[in-house]
């Protein structure tokens, strides 16, 4: 039966995707004293594959064919031998070098279907998405996972050549970090990333890697780790020129930076790395959506982290740039309960620029799901300003909004009615004062009792 082109194209760009990923397999060797005449083969292989002067003795064109019966040769003396699928994967790519296309796709897919990695991963995919395993309790949620890891570590085991083994590598990266078993994770990325030929797959590995040892410094609470997670995405932007990739890794390097290591004054200068290359990213073509973030994101978390450090003046000089950037979405509300959440860091001068500009959104937008912490948050901020009265606003539109289903935390409530009998009995209005005492008395605590 004729294939159509087009369809041809679209499964052969699909099985060069695979060769590019399919890296040489690592397995248990051959019992002491043996040597198994398919890897003897493969290695012999990959000498002449590498070799630069292939081309003067007879042409790659009759090096393929020669190699091709090699391989066929080598799988009929001995059909039983584990590194068969690694000599099939040979033979697919050497059909495709010599132009025999169908062949190579009509192999390809026979092997696929065969593999038992490529079985597993169907049967794992589909009994996640019909049990709704992220639905489960936690323990029978992490039995499940623990289960399939097993099943995974137990299929490389016994087919190390297999050409997906890398997929299964995936599959157990994925169930080790959903674990937290964060160092066997690495494990595994060290290896792959040793085994990459090229430079994409060893950015690929170096960012997964840094993002890896981010997760597992920040539970284990681990400098070290830190420190390594920090040198994967410098080492990423030595190996692209992409503007996209390297703000990526400028956003994530200042994560670590913030939060597993308390260098803020490093993170926030990190974040303006990655503002200033906003305009390489939006002239680049096709910019990868994934990793980007926009000017209202980064000038805000550099505000955050420069009012963590102690910099005021400049925290405030970024808010300012904050300011004038047209709002793209509601995700400034976001941004002004964070920033507002540093209350002690700007002075009274600064809150005089901040709060006023906080409480403008805050109008423009009071249906925003975020809006109730926005006010509790700006209540504080007019606090610290000295503005008692506009204060006393904020904290009476957090009570407003207290009164819809999961506003506001209990306890963030119950310091409403405090902070407002104290705001109150400053300005001498008594009476309102004594109905928030009486309404906090009234409270639950938080406890139910």
């Amino acid at each position: 039966m004729m294939i159509a082109d087009r369809s041809v194209k679209s499964m052969i760009a699909k099985l060069l995707a695979v060769l590019c990923l399919c890296l040489p397999a690592v397995g248990a060797p051959p019992a002491a004293g043996e040597q198994d005449a398919i890897l003897t083969l493969d290695a012999k292989y990959k000498e002449w594959r590498s070799d630069p002067e292939a081309d003067s003795t007879g042409g790659r064109q009759a090096g393929y064919e020669a190699w091709l019966a090699r391989y066929q040769k080598a799988i009929a003396d001995d059909p039983d031998s584990p590194a068969v699928p690694l000599a099939r994967d040979r033979i697919v790519r050497l059909l495709y070098d010599l132009n025999r296309r169908h062949e190579a796709l009509a192999l390809w897919e026979a092997s696929r279907q065969e593999d038992p990695i490529v079985a597993l991963h169907a049967e794992y995919g589909a009994q996640q998405r019909a049990q709704g395993v992220g639905q489960w309790p936690p323990g029978e949620r992490r039995a499940f996972y623990e289960k399939w890891l097993a099943r995974f570590e137990e299929v490389v085991r016994d087919n190390p050549y297999s050409p997906w083994v890398h997929s299964a590598y995936d599959a157990r990266l994925e169930l080790y970090n959903v674990l937290g078993r964060y160092r066997e994770s690495l494990a595994i990325l060290e290896v792959m990333l040793n085994e990459a030929e090229a430079d994409w797959q060893r950015r690929n590995y170096l960012m997964q890697i840094g993002e890896v040892a981010r997760d597992a410094a920040l539970v284990e609470n681990d400098e070290g780790l830190a420190k390594k997670s920090i040198e994967c995405f410098q080492k990423v932007r030595e190996l692209t020129n992409r503007a996209d990739t390297r703000m990526y890794t400028l956003v994530r390097e200042a994560g670590v930076e913030a939060l597993c290591l308390k260098n803020h004054a490093r993170a926030a200068e990190l974040y303006m790395q990655a503002y200033g290359l906003l305009p390489s990213v939006e002239e680049q073509e096709h910019p990868d959506p994934c990793g980007s973030c926009n000017a209202e994101d980064l000038l805000s978390y550099a505000t955050v982290e420069y009012a963590k450090a102690g910099n005021a003046e400049r925290a405030l000089e970024v808010f300012r740039q904050l300011a004038e950037v047209p709002e793209e979405d509601l995700s400034r509300t976001v941004y002004l309960t964070m920033i507002l959440g540093e209350a002690r860091w700007a002075g009274r001068a600064g809150w005089e620029v901040i709060c006023p500009y906080a409480q403008k959104w805050l109008d423009q937008h009071a249906d925003d799901p975020h809006a109730p912490t926005l006010a509790n948050n700006l209540g504080y901020a007019w606090m610290e300003a000295g503005q008692t009265r506009s204060a006393i606003g904020s904290f009476e539109r957090a009570l407003e909004y207290a009164a819809q289903p999961d506003a506001l935390h209990p306890l963030a409530v119950r310091s409403l009615y405090e902070q407002l009998a104290k705001l109150y009995t400053r300005v001498g209005d008594a009476a309102r004062a004594t109905e928030m005492r009486k309404r906090l008395k009234e409270l639950k605590a938080p406890n139910g009792r």
